[in-house]
């Protein structure tokens, strides 16, 4: 077996198994022949395919290998499993190229194979001659005796053994025995894989790169089974099949994120529910459910399903024992999100609903008072949960209250939950337009922006149902209500509200507001505020024009970000809900804004794959991708921005947002070298900008622009952008007053004298920027401000350019800072005050060793390892362990030079 596990012999074999290569060393690693090794693992993590590779290797290198699936059909008095044997000799004798000895010992084992050879000693040891028999006729040109699912022949480790002592290498895999565990000479587990793995293993399968939103969605989806491959790979081939993935920018990304995916019904955890018949299915549908399962429920749980206690019991074993199920302090849980999804998706409509009901019924029931009662918060979830299955009751209406009550402070999700449920248990309530009112506001608060328009529609009658509206009712909360989830959700406010709540004398209509955003309007945080009063904290009340909050409006609107607006208005009484375009561009926006790149493309990217068909979204997909195609640019991704360009036009004139367009242009013109195209870009975009919703990015266009004059001395340029900066602060009203004010600020600064006064100018239009930590456009104030300091500021620029990842404008600052004789400042060599452990880690990085290898190596779990190394790459300013070692080099050369 010498050199059969690496060299050329692994090079002709088949790709090897993501993420196994520790184990593939391991199988191989005890010397020649005469070695039983073990394999274990939990369903699906890749042991056959592992086998598979070894088989490969093997035969790569001109070995002869006897595979022999013991998961196949057999009597179940073949309790050695003979007859799988004697066929995989029989399929494989070609291949095995033995003579006649081997057909007379394949004759007698068959004839010796018996029912009877079992019932005594004598027999079992005459059978295991005759195996022994026959496998030391395979020669000893045989490299390999694999055994596949040795644990489903409860005396497969004969076989084993006797394969062993007449000389031959065995690897056997099994999910645990400790009887072949214990006559093995190794035992290899298959690992969950760590999460880069998943990552190269998800390329090899989708034959593309995975966006990290799908990443997200199938770690969260999979819990504990995320590192599987088997559940990786089938989750995938599901996803295919309901069309749930879809190709953006050069990369995979999932359609419906909020949804959980699904796994297909032969997943070997969803075929283990499947052998326990329908009772294990109920149990997972109910714990899977909003409401929690103890373990002392069991007895309450079988009366409700019409089962013994026993029987309720020994299903609850099997799915606890088959990790279906996990128990943490005496409370039941799901492990794995993606079962329950599997499970409800192909259950009836009603099976879920009658489920919860029949619970809530058996624990009310007075016949079963002596069982241990329910928690009233748990049973209230199972009221809600059952739905229409429950006939109204007023006792369910008090509970229902009584719990949203207690709830409604600590997660008012499920307060909103039970006071609309107490709509149809309690008809008669008294107080219809303070539980109205309550209920929208919790409903705000919980991010459930489909239900505070669902419920808006039910109180006006817009659903089809007849007006509810109280006397006494609100119309300014809820006309309030409906235009903040009509903004949140990009949807237009239905007709029937609009005529039900629309008051056209007021200065200040929400609806009036909604709508005109919607139209592509222009819409002032002022008037905004004014609109959602009924919504607002007092502090947050009109007259704090100058409020924290406030300003933040001001900048999340001139972006056209509503959702930043309204949460900057609303405070926590405002939560953005799990998708739409208008949350999804915020989220893009927010990334793009802190420094976090890689996330603000996944969010540019879930717009095209959920809302790429909604004409509703066209504005908002188009400024995501321009965010997306700026990063792209500034990291000097040439293929991506590519990619991201098929979703722009190419000219700012025919773009919905011309001025964030040419930003892009300007910053891809200048750091290639070009000041003068990129002056002359920028300016003509200019004069395309008017006021509304072609003003979004004016501001960083007016910043950039000035910033390249600075740099490039381009003195002519001075007056036209100060006169640009003086018109647009006397025509613009509102929020895009406050952009250009904070912008003409900033000109003033670059373009005045060296002076006091123009260094305030300078400081007013440097600090709004970073006060808001958009990291992004910092760089280019503080581009501005050097102009206007001798280079003060460049550094920090160059600085921050580093740290967000764009090399091109780090490289042109550098460039800019050389010409200039700017130096930045001086840093402390990173090996200088590294731990013992850091370095030892360093240095094993450089040996090539995995994180798996290290952890070995220094005694510690690859999760602390990858700490170390998390912590490593900040320090050392670099992305990959290849980086991290050429710094390190870097570093170490920079201390001897420095000494010298």
């Amino acid at each position: 077996m010498d050199g059969i596990w690496s060299g050329s012999a692994a090079a002709k074999a088949a790709p090897a198994p993501v993420g196994r290569d520790d184990e593939l060393a391991a199988l191989g690693a005890d010397g020649p022949g005469g070695v039983l090794v073990v394999l274990t693992g939990d369903r699906g993590s890749g042991r056959t395919t592992l086998l598979g590779r070894a088989a490969a290797i093997a035969r790569s290198a001109g070995r002869v290998v006897l595979h022999v699936d013991l998961g196949g059909g057999r009597p179940d008095w073949d309790e050695y499993g003979v007859g799988l044997l004697l066929d995989a000799v029989n399929a494989q004798f070609e291949e095995l190229g033995a003579g006649t000895d081997l057909v007379g010992s394949t004759a007698a084992l068959r004839r010796r194979c018996t029912s009877d050879s079992y019932r005594t000693a004598t027999g079992r040891a005459a059978v295991h001659a005759e195996i022994r028999r026959l496998l030391a006729c395979l020669g000893p040109d045989v490299a390999l005796v694999l055994f596949d699912d040795a644990d489903l022949v409860p005396g497969s480790e004969h076989l084993a053994v006797a394969a062993r002592q007449v000389g031959h290498r065995v690897v056997a895999t099994a999910t645990g025995s400790a009887t072949l565990t214990a006559v093995a000479d190794a035992v290899v587990r298959a690992e969950p894989i760590d999460g880069k793995e998943v990552r190269r293993l998800l390329k090899r399968s989708l034959r593309g790169r995975p966006d990290r939103g799908l990443l997200t969605a199938l770690k969260r989806a999979l819990g504990p089974l995320a590192g599987n491959p088997a559940y990786v790979l089938s989750m995938i081939e599901e996803l295919h099949r309901a069309d749930r993935l879809v190709t953006v920018a050069r990369r995979v990304c999932l359609r419906e994120p909020g949804r959980t995916p699904t796994l297909p019904d032969n997943a070997p955890v969803v075929a283990a529910i499947g052998e326990r018949g329908g009772l294990a299915e109920d149990l997972v549908l109910l714990v899977d459910g909003p409401g929690r399962v103890r373990v002392d429920d069991v007895p309450l749980l079988a009366a409700a399903l019409g089962r013994t206690v026993g029987q309720t019991g020994v299903a609850v074993d099997h799915l606890v024992g088959e990790s279906i199920l996990a128990e943490h302090d005496g409370e039941l849980a799901v492990r794995c999100p993606a079962v329950g999804a599997t499970l409800r998706a192909r259950a009836d409509a009603h099976r879920v609903p009658a489920l919860h009901a029949a619970v809530a019924l058996a624990a009310t029931d007075p016949a079963r008072a002596t069982l241990a009662p329910m928690d009233p918060d748990v049973l209230a979830d199972h009221v809600v949960a059952a739905g229409a299955a429950l006939a109204p009751d007023p006792r369910w209406g008090a509970l229902l209250r009584e719990q949203a009550v207690a709830e409604e402070h600590r997660a008012p999700e499920r307060a909103a939950r039970f006071l609309l449920a107490v709509r149809r248990h309690d008809t008669a309530d008294g107080d219809g337009a303070r539980t109205t009112g309550w209920t929208l506001r919790l409903l705000l608060r919980a991010g459930d922006h489909d239900g505070v328009a669902r419920l808006v529609e039910r109180v006006v009658g817009a659903d089809g149902h007849e007006p509810a509206i109280p006397g006494d009712a609100d119309r300014g909360l809820l006309a309030a209500a409906a235009a903040v989830a009509a903004l949140t959700l990009a949807r237009p406010v239905p007709a029937a509200v609009r005529a039900a709540l629309a008051d056209d004398s007021r200065l200040t209509c929400p609806l009036g507001v909604a709508q005109r955003w919607s139209d592509g309007g222009s819409v002032d945080a002022d008037e905004l505020l004014r609109a959602l009063t009924a919504l607002t904290t007092p502090v947050q009340a009109p007259g704090y024009r100058h409020s924290t909050a406030l300003l933040a409006a001001y900048s999340a609107i001139s972006v056209r970000d509503v959702v930043g607006a309204l949460a900057a208005l609303l405070g926590p009484g405002y939560a953005c809900p799990a998708g739409g375009p208008p949350v999804l561009l915020h989220r893009a926006s927010e990334a793009y804004r802190s420094g976090r790149w890689g996330a603000a493309s996944a969010g540019a990217r879930a717009l095209f794959a959920d809302h790429g068909s909604d004409e509703r979204a066209a504005d908002l997909r188009e400024a995501a991708a321009l965010i997306a195609l700026d990063i792209a640019a500034l990291q000097d991704d040439e293929r991506m921005v590519a990619a991201w360009q098929q979703y722009v036009p190419d000219d700012s004139a025919a773009c919905r947002h011309p001025a964030l367009h040419a930003g892009t242009r300007v910053a891809r013109l200048w750091v290639s070298g070009d000041g003068e195209a990129a002056l002359e870009e920028g300016w003509r975009a200019w004069n395309l900008v008017g006021p509304g919703r072609l003003a979004v990015g004016r501001r960083s266009l007016l910043t950039r622009l000035c910033g390249i004059a600075g740099a490039e001395r381009r003195r002519e340029w001075y007056p036209r952008l100060l006169g640009a900066a003086v018109e647009w602060c006397r025509t613009e009203p509102g929020n895009q007053a406050a952009d250009a004010a904070e912008t003409w600020d900033l000109v003033r600064g670059v373009l005045g004298k060296d002076d006091a006064a123009a260094r305030a100018f300078l400081a007013r239009g440097v600090e709004p920027v970073r006060s808001r930590g958009h990291r992004a456009e910092l760089v280019w104030v503080l581009l501005a401000a050097g102009a206007a300091a001798s280079g003060t500021g460049w550094s920090e620029a160059h600085a921050i350019a580093k740290d967000i990842g764009a090399p091109v404008l780090r490289g042109r600052l550098r460039r800019l800072m050389d010409e200039q004789g700017v130096r930045p400042p001086s840093r402390r060599n990173p090996v200088s005050d590294l731990t013992d452990v850091q370095l030892h880690i360093v240095e094993l990085v450089e040996r090539g060793m995995t994180n798996r290898q290290i952890a070995r190596e220094v005694r510690m779990s690859e999760k602390t390892v990858e700490n170390h190394l998390t912590r490593l790459f900040v320090r050392f300013g670099c992305r990959t362990r290849h980086g991290l070692a050429a710094a390190r080099l870097a570093a170490r050369r920079d201390g001897l030079e420095a000494g010298a």
